[in-house]
């Protein structure tokens, strides 16, 4: 009995995987999972309140990973959280909301 799997099986397998992704992200169909964002935070996407305060809400939210519902981490509803610019010298207050059971950091 003959187990071995034929090279050209394998090798046309790797190939249609291959287009497939290759049309996806020609579509723009494939965003990381960093990316991703809640349909709330798609709404407010910037963190800024005023021109010197910023609100960040951290929470665990429900996202869908690949059709699967899984808990995510979030920074205002979204993953990553929002990217803060400032320029040098500017003075902001970040007010952050930890709804988390435990403590957490922002880097």
């Amino acid at each position: 009995m003959n187990m071995k799997p034929t090279s050209s099986y394998t090798r046309r397998r790797f190939l249609q995987g291959v287009a497939a992704l290759s049309l996806l992200a020609g579509m723009g169909c494939l965003v990381p999972a960093y990316a991703w964002q809640s349909a709330e935070s798609a709404t407010s996407r910037s963190a800024r309140t005023s021109a010197d305060v910023i609100d960040l809400l951290i929470r665990k939210e429900q996202i869908r990973i690949a059709g699967r519902d899984a808990t995510a981490t979030t920074i205002n509803g979204s993953i990553p959280g929002p990217i803060l610019r400032f320029r040098e010298g500017e003075t902001v207050t970040i007010r952050v909301t930890n709804t988390l059971e435990e403590t957490t950091s922002i880097h």
